[in-house]
């Protein structure tokens, strides 16, 4: 079980670097780990899923609540905290030109201040740009109770494993539906719903683990095929509800996570890249909430080193 714990903390790592590189906007490779990067969480959040919360679903509630809602907490009013500071340092701009959604940052009134706090404390919201990248938390905050809670009832009726999947698809064909139709996504609802069934494909893969063939054929055909999508179809934005179709996305999103996971257990079987990966993967979400404030200091570190002009850069 200890191999299988590393080579899942390293897909988490890869998972993490993906995000990194997507969030560099490196043209190909932006396009390519999108395909997956944030579907390898929710697929490792579902394999590591302990039926025995089925039945204790309060003492559930509470690890995630730790886990995903305070470190969201203590990110979020911090940098919320330094908003005003960070445009006094220009690692936030004022002109839309520099924004990468095309927006402009404002210095922030004791009003501004107590709305986002009331957001981030009791809406799970409020996300601020520098930590942009921690919606996620949310997400997989809903779509763990929803899948615990789904699967609750689902024992109670005694469902098969087939019926209860069929469950999570006839969720996922309505979200989609849902989409269509231009629903308002409040809270998230539509994407983290359509993200509950990779939940539920991780266990059912720890489910059937043994029975799963993992081999280099497979490998490079799983490769091959992220390579063709990401050069001929569009990329997958789970953030803005952008799939293409539902079979796509979840074909291409559980090709993603085999991928990685075969991905993960040839660096299992190294050392010090090994070493490296379980490091980024147990300090995931540290790297998710300050990677883009990373990304901001070097180019501030790059204007004070060679005295660039302000505008230039940021």
């Amino acid at each position: 079980m200890k191999a299988s714990s590393d080579t899942f903390t390293i897909a988490k790592g890869i998972a993490m670097l993906c995000v990194v590189i997507g969030h560099t906007q490196l043209e190909y490779l932006h396009s390519f780990v999108y395909l997956f990067h944030l579907a390898i969480f929710y697929f490792v959040a579902g394999y590591f899923f302990n039926e025995a919360y089925l039945f204790k679903k309060r003492v559930y509630l509470i690890k995630r609540l730790k886990s995903l809602y305070l470190p969201f907490l203590k990110y979020m009013l911090f940098f919320l905290f330094m908003h005003n500071i960070f445009l006094q340092l220009h690692l936030y701009s004022e002109s839309p030109i520099f924004s990468w959604d095309g927006t402009a940052e404002r210095y922030y009134q004791l009003s501004d201040y107590i709305k986002r706090t009331y957001s981030i404390i009791f809406c799970f919201s409020g996300v601020e740009r520098m930590g942009g990248a921690l919606w996620f938390l949310r997400s997989l905050f809903t779509v763990s109770l929803s899948y615990c809670l789904i699967s609750y009832i689902t024992n109670k009726l005694k469902l098969s494993e087939v019926k209860c999947f069929i469950v999570f698809i006839i969720i996922y064909v309505l979200s989609f539906i849902a989409i269509s139709y231009n629903l308002h996504n409040w809270g998230g609802i539509w994407s983290s719903n359509i993200t509950l069934l990779i939940f539920a494909s991780g266990k059912i893969y720890y489910n059937h683990r043994k029975r799963i063939p993992c081999n280099k054929y497979l490998f490079a055909f799983s490769f091959t095929i992220l390579c063709l999508s990401a050069y001929w179809f569009k990329q997958i934005e789970i953030a803005s509800l952008q799939f293409v179709n539902p079979f796509y996305f979840i074909i291409i999103s559980l090709v993603g996570c085999y991928f990685v996971i075969y991905l993960s257990q040839i660096i299992n079987r190294t050392r010090f890249i090994k070493k490296t990966f379980i490091l980024i993967g147990k300090h995931s979400l540290a790297i998710m909430a300050l990677h883009i404030l990373a990304f901001k200091l070097v180019n501030l570190l790059q204007i004070t080193i060679y005295s660039y002009d302000i505008i230039a850069v940021r």
